[in-house]
């Protein structure tokens, strides 16, 4: 686990499960009461005088959440754009009522570029908020470009444009939670 919380150090993320953290919380918290005037007060002493209230409660919970919503918005966005790529002629030829070939598969290209460099930023801290302020603006993009050019996708079967809520709502969890100060 601390390799992955490494890796994430790397990309800008402050994993309080890092290698040198969990180190350095092995070996024990030690004290000398020689020369302190500090009179020590028990955990369990300390915790019943500040009882947690109910934000304590949700930002814990949302806390442990966080990698797993940033890394799953990653994973989906990086094979909405790959996957797309396996059969690019196929792909693009939902395109191919309202523009020539060649523009079908210029813009099968770029939305799947776009998904691809959405999906993998924001998996590096420093470019996380753009990224899922991307994402937003994108998956609205598609939603109303579907919805003017093809509107029968709303009731394909499989929810192609149905799939795209959730995940501007996830989106949302993302980017309230994300800033930690």
């Amino acid at each position: 686990m601390t390799w992955l919380a490494d890796l994430s150090g790397l990309l800008g993320w402050r994993s309080p499960l890092r290698s040198t953290a969990l180190t350095v919380m092995s070996e024990g918290v030690q004290s000398s009461k020689a020369g302190s005037l500090l009179v020590a007060t028990p955990a369990a002493a300390a915790l019943s005088a500040n009882p947690s209230g109910v934000q304590d409660l949700w930002f814990a919970r949302l806390y442990l959440l966080k990698p797993l919503v940033i890394s799953g918005l990653s994973v989906f966005w990086l094979l909405s754009g790959l996957i797309p790529l396996l059969a690019l002629e196929k792909t693009s030829a939902h395109f191919l009522p309202f523009m020539p070939q060649a523009s079908a598969t210029a813009l099968t290209l770029a939305t799947c570029l776009t998904d691809v460099v959405l999906g993998a930023a924001v998996l590096v801290r420093p470019l996380a908020k753009r990224a899922l302020v991307g994402m937003l603006g994108v998956s609205l993009a598609y939603l109303a470009g579907a919805s003017l050019l093809e509107p029968a996708l709303w009731l394909d079967p499989l929810g192609v444009l149905v799939k795209v809520l959730p995940s501007i709502l996830l989106t949302l969890v993302a980017l309230a939670t994300l800033d930690e100060r």
